[in-house]
């Protein structure tokens, strides 16, 4: 997926942790095609301390 996220209108650095659920159906069904809406992701972005 091709998508951007605009954080802030001045610079700085960030900190993001990702979760991930899914992963090992996503896995087990691509055996049998392209499995779609069984991965899911969690994005959390925060300032960096200075």
């Amino acid at each position: 997926m091709d998508t951007s996220v605009h954080l802030s209108d001045t610079d700085g650095t960030w900190q993001v942790r990702v979760y991930c659920e899914g992963r090992r159906e996503a896995t087990r069904l691509a055996q049998q095609g392209v499995p779609e809406g069984v991965e899911r992701y969690f994005v959390r972005f925060w300032p960096a301390a200075a």
